[in-house]
């Protein structure tokens, strides 16, 4: 990494993070809102539904 380069991020800690208790089957795949503005706050510009089908697979 240089000066000008941002810190590597982990998108999968941060989904996991985001959805770890929403493991019962009456949500799981489901994001909350709550859900999509951490993402949407820790990795701005980044697509989420995409990001979120990708873990879940």
């Amino acid at each position: 990494m240089t000066a000008l380069e941002p810190p590597a991020i982990d998108a999968r800690a941060l989904v996991r993070k985001a959805v770890g208790g929403l493991a019962d089957k009456a949500v799981r795949g489901f994001m909350t809102d709550e859900t999509i503005e951490l993402l949407r706050r820790e990795c701005p510009g980044w697509d989420l539904h995409t990001l979120h089908r990708a873990f879940e697979t």
